[in-house]
């Protein structure tokens, strides 16, 4: 089918501003044309042409690619091919021999010639299922060379059937690379806005496989949301791609078929049809490969081309593919073949068994002990039968362990789904505990299901137990909360586009694509139209006193209706005015934009930005805003919403422009102040309700919210493409975003705690809090609404600190936390009754450690200007003490809380009581870590000399023990206090056996050990080594046993548990980790904003305290049964209580 070409003008706005680099054929030597001689012409586009030659000086004949279209932008695609595809050497990649330019200046560039067809021509061969399976292995082929290309950092941007030749002899090559980008360039490289405008002529119409260019890059049929949306690109562009190459390859036909602007909205709107059912038979393997490489949201695909390529081997080679969820039936098949042999004895062995029984009732006298023999060879068969089923029944619980962890990003109700199908003699319920608080903390769901298709409006009556949900399949739903559950309110005779609830929760009006409004009275159940609007009618609303309503629609119109009699008049009747409107809470004043040229389905040209006007309810009058507060035309036209709001007084109006800045307006007035920080275009704007903040998103993903009596902003950032969607709490705490990349973000305003609230497998465009502002409903193109507890999971701020809090530590005993923060400050807080004390140092230093007495008498604390203070419970300062040397002084406390080690340039013994101190031997290296013993009758410390050294409390040096090579990085006594480990900068770990046994080195694998730290069983040892994992080692067996990864930046420390199973570790990622120590895997607690200190397990194990840079200190629930009855009753309540 021929479609017309998108095509944009230079000078026309896009939703990506930025530049690309030139790439002119000024980089290229000149070569002189008598080096090749041109036999004929392979194939001509409208760039460039391919020659068949030979190269006369290399005796080969070769493919001669040329540019004959000189404009510098054909140029520059064209150079860049021959530079970039010139550094991929893979036997799946054409080669290039030689890159250069004619003497007129012309490219050109010679490479390896090829033989054979294209891939598209291939798949259009009639052929059955069973024929096209075969050709998957040049989809693997070319999986393989991308995996290559993107192990360069270099993505193709273009790939599609056309652009893979299938040699004659079975090779497969993947050309055309006009399109790659090297993703260590420019930003703006990366980046295309996919923004039809003008429509081409008649003779430039091509179909929607058509490379499209000008601000569109790439192919419609196989670009992915982000790359239609204008969006950034990366490697998981080209998945995307590889995904819809092997969807034609197996369907027969495209993803999406069409015509290029067609196409495009598609793929922006809604995934391509199922296609399982376009071709049934495909195996469920390459069904969910497909299905992962085309994810709408890039972070659900495979991260780049190798990890697609190995899914396609495995499936090649008939193993478990990563993409898909085996159920138990498949993996009881693929068992059953597996252990074919096995299972064969075993049924042989049954039925001996019954012969031999059979037979020996006949004749029992004389084959007695025949029977018995063949009994007891089936009763080992059985024996064997059982342990397969075992084996199996193991097997495929660790199989939904894995889908259920690899299941949380993705979809916490998911998890929790998993989790419960674990059979009933699973034993690894720590691992199962640490999966199920972790998709708790991200947000388990309550899931409404009924609408067929995208849902575009949604709202909660006054009262907040009834829901309410407009639909693309026709209807408005009812959803009663209380009893679980919902009917259909109205059916229109097109698509349901809006639903309003007046305030007193008695009347419902609805909108549709039909052009109807609809008034329902659900105390007299009847239902009122109102007519008038000549398109689809997008949004009404309530006065508060309900006694009329307002209207726009995409007509152009704002319309106003009495709501007793129906009658109606017409407010704003303009285009390039009134295609969206949103009105102030009382109805009085509005907001509109407008398109900013003609309107309709077949939009043919654009006249700039959308105007921006004030409209006067009451007046009737409508006033355009100056030309400079305006709005994306493109925003409002493709992606159907609207970046203005209007402040609930009426006097302000916001406005997001294009060029990224928020523009403020006052009608009155005619004062305009922007407000600027974002870098992309506004897509949406909001004022809270208190009139001071401002939220705005744009379509890059990034959320501010303005303070606007200083015009200052925070920033959330998270979102992986367009924000759909901002709505404030109506207790003005949270603010929520919803976006393309499928998920919902929630705000804490209060503490800066945010959170991501998965689940949905679409675009999420409505968002409504209930009344209470406990919960948020979340609606996407699914057709489902997830309901989130907004408080589920969430930490509790227990403290606050003017500065960021650094330094944490527990009184068990007293059942208080003290803290320290970078302006000299020590808190002090009851956990039972949360009072607090504020030890007050110097205001010029940090405090970067506190520590209590083992009774809790004393408080001791320590920074960076040299000093280490002592405190009484009442907060008083008792003594000080300055050591020297380091700016920064250590201390260790004695186990009987009677004395203080401090060290520095020397080493102190500091009476507690009265402040008196004792030197210890001089010494001529500073020390660097240091340690009281269990028992208290040894010191030890490292210095910065490498060495290690024993003491005497009570007297001298006891002993020197050797040390590092380069200076101490880590000590800690082992629990029973017969070990002592060291960590030094030479990248070794020593265990220094105090008995007198020779010491034991341990390679730390190119990192040093420091903070060290035993369990309490002395079992394992802890450390950290400055990088983005933490390291457990066995000190008995002397060896590394455990790296624990998944911070995403620096370990700042690390902690076992008391009870020996879990560890809690906190990172520059803003994250606290608490680890299952069996299996490695950890549960995230997000919450701090910047880098997280430190964190301790609360006394009982009840919780965990930590302290981060944004000056919070936070406690979080551990309350999840830790008896697997319990877990399993929990789990079971939880996935129930969510719905199907």
């Amino acid at each position: 089918m021929q479609a017309d070409t998108i095509r944009s003008s230079p000078d026309s706005a896009s939703l990506s501003s930025t530049k690309e680099t030139q790439w002119t054929s000024a980089l290229l030597s000149e070569v002189d044309p008598a080096r090749y001689v041109v036999s004929g012409q392979i194939a001509q586009g409208g760039l460039g042409r391919v020659m068949r030659a030979e190269d006369v000086r290399m005796g080969r004949m070769v493919a001669l690619k040329e540019l004959i279209d000189r404009e510098q932008e054909a140029e520059d695609r064209f150079v860049r091919e021959a530079l970039l595809t010139s550094r991929l050497q893979h036997p799946s990649i054409v080669p290039v021999y030689e890159a250069g330019r004619w003497p007129t200046g012309a490219p050109f560039y010679a490479m390896k010639l090829v033989s054979g067809r294209s891939l598209a021509e291939v798949i259009k061969e009639p052929r059955g299922l069973d024929e096209r399976l075969p050709l998957v292995t040049h989809v693997l082929a070319v999986a393989q060379a991308m995996a290559y290309a993107h192990a360069e950092r270099i993505i193709h941007r273009d790939l599609k059937p056309a652009n893979v030749l299938v040699g004659d002899f079975g090779e497969t090559v993947v050309i055309d690379w006009g399109l790659a980008k090297e993703l260590s360039a420019a930003p703006g490289e990366a980046s295309a806005s996919a923004s039809p405008s003008d429509a081409a002529p008649p003779e430039e119409q091509a179909t929607a496989a058509l490379t499209v260019v000008g601000t569109v890059v790439g192919t419609p049929a196989y670009m992915p949301p982000e790359q239609a949306a204008g969006g950034a690109v990366d490697e998981r562009a080209d998945v995307y791609a590889i995904g819809a190459m092997l969807y034609h390859l197996l369907a027969g036909a495209p993803p999406y078929e069409g015509t290029a602007r067609k196409v495009v909205s598609e793929v922006l709107q809604r995934p391509p049809p199922p296609l399982a059912g376009r071709t049934p038979g495909v195996p469920e393997d390459l069904l969910a490969i497909v299905g992962k490489a085309m994810a709408r949201r890039p972070e659900a695909r495979y991260p780049s081309a190798r990890e697609l390529a190995d899914d396609l081997g495995r499936f090649h080679a008939g193993q478990l593919v990563g993409a898909h969820r085996y159920s138990m039936r498949e993996l009881a098949l693929r068992f059953a073949r597996r252990h074919r042999g096995t299972l064969s004895v075993a049924a042989a062995a049954l039925f001996v068994l019954l012969a031999g029984g059979t037979y020996g009732l006949v004749r029992v006298m004389h084959a007695r002990d025949h029977a018995a023999e063949e009994q007891a060879r089936a009763e080992q068969a059985l024996v064997l039968v059982e342990e397969a089923r075992k084996a199996a029944v193991d097997r495929a619980d660790q199989l939904l362990l894995v889908q259920a962890r690899t299941a949380l990003d993705r979809d916490p109700n998911e998890s929790l789904t998993w989790l419960q199908s674990l059979s009933p003699g699973f034993t690894e319920w720590s691992a199962v505990r640490t999966l199920a608080a972790d998709a708790r903390g991200r947000g388990v769901a309550r899931v409404l299901r009924g609408h067929r298709m995208y849902i575009n409006s949604m709202v909660f009556a006054p009262d907040g137990r009834t829901l309410y949900t407009a639909s693309d399949d026709r209807t408005v739903r009812l959803w009663d909360l209380e009893r679980g559950q919902h009917r259909v309110l109205t059916t229109h005779s097109d698509e349901a586009w809006g639903v309003r609830v007046s305030s007193s929760g008695r009347y419902v009006v609805t909108t549709s694509l039909d052009r109807q409004i609809r008034v329902h009275d659900l105390e007299q159940g009847t239902v009122k139209a109102l007519l008038g609007h000549t398109e689809a009618v997008v949004d009404a609303v309530f006065t508060p006193d309900e006694g009329a309503l307002l209207s726009y629609g995409d007509d152009g119109t704002v319309r106003w209706w009495d709501a007793k009699t129906g009658e109606g008049r017409t407010l704003c009747d303009d285009a390039e005015l009134c295609v969206k409107a949103y009105f102030t809470r009382d109805r009085r004043y509005g907001v509109s934009a407008g398109l900013g040229g003609k309107t309709g389905p077949e939009v043919v040209s654009r006249r700039g930005p959308g105007a921006v006007a004030w409209l006067d309810v009451g007046a009737g009058t409508v006033r355009r805003a100056p030309a400079a507060v305006s709005v994306h035309a493109d925003i409002v036209r493709l992606l159907g919403i609207l970046p203005i709001d209007i402040q609930h007084d009426g006097q302000r109006i916001a406005a997001g422009g294009g060029d990224g800045i928020v523009r403020l307006w006052e009608p009155a007035t005619g004062r305009v102040q922007e407000l600027v920080g974002h870098d992309a275009p506004v897509a949406r704007m909001l004022f809270a309700s208190d009139g001071r903040r401002l939220a705005s998103a744009d379509v890059d993903g990034t959320v501010r919210l303005w303070d606007l009596a200083t015009g200052t902003s925070r920033v959330a950032r998270g979102h992986e493409g367009l924000v759909t969607r901002l709505m404030f709490s109506p207790d003005g705490r949270w603010l929520a975003s919803a976006g393309s990349d499928w998920t919902t973000r929630l705000w804490d305003l209060e503490t800066d705690q945010r959170r991501t609230l998965s689940g949905a497998r679409d675009t999420v465009f409505a968002l409504d809090f209930s009344p209470d502002s406990r919960a948020l409903a979340a609606a996407s193109f699914d057709g489902v609404v997830r309901l989130f507890r907004v408080d589920a999971g969430l930490s509790q701020v227990f403290g606050r600190h003017a500065a960021p809090a650094l330094a944490l530590e527990i009184d068990a005993q007293s059942r208080r936390v003290a803290t320290g923060d970078a302006r000299g400050e020590v808190h002090v807080r009851a956990l039972d009754t949360g009072e607090q004390r504020v030890f007050q140092g110097s205001a010029e230093h940090r405090v970067l450690r506190v520590a209590f007495t083992a009774d809790g008498t004393y408080l001791v604390s320590s920074g960076d200007d040299g000093m280490v203070r002592v405190w009484d419970r009442e907060g008083r300062a008792r003594h000080q003490h300055r050591p020297g040397g380091s700016a920064h002084p250590l201390f260790a406390l004695s186990p009987d809380g009677t004395r203080l080690a401090v060290a520095g340039a020397a080493v102190h013994i500091v009476r507690l009581a009265d402040g008196t101190s004792r030197a210890l031997q001089s010494v001529t290296s500073d020390v660097e870590w240091i340690a009281f013993s269990p028992d208290g009758r040894r010191l030890g410390t490292t210095h910065a000399d490498g060495s290690v050294r024993l003491w005497d409390p009570d007297g001298e040096e006891v002993r020197v023990l050797g040390g590092h090579d380069r200076w101490g990085t880590g000590l800690v006594f082992s629990p029973a206090g017969g070990l002592l480990a060291t960590g030094g900068f030479d990248h070794l770990l020593r265990l220094w056996d105090l008995g007198g046994a020779p010491p034991r080195s341990i390679e730390t694998g190119g990192a040093w050990a420091a903070h060290l730290e035993f369990t309490r069983d002395g079992r394992l040892l802890f450390g950290l080594n400055g990088l983005a994992n933490a390291q457990v080692w066995d000190v008995e067996r002397g060896a590394l046993t455990q790296e624990l990864r998944g911070h995403a930046g620096r370990v700042l420390s690390l902690h076992p548990a008391p009870d020996g199973r879990t560890a809690i570790s906190t990172g520059e990622d803003g994250t606290v980790r608490v680890w299952d120590l069996v299996t490695s895997q950890s549960m995230v607690l997000r919450g701090h904003a910047g880098k997280v200190y430190d964190a301790r397990v609360l006394p009982e194990g009840r919780g965990f305290v930590s302290v981060g840079e944004d000056g919070t200190v936070r406690l979080w629930p551990d309350d999840l049964p830790r008896d697997p009855e319990g877990l399993r009753a929990w789990i079971t309540g939880a996935v129930q209580a969510a719905g199907p």
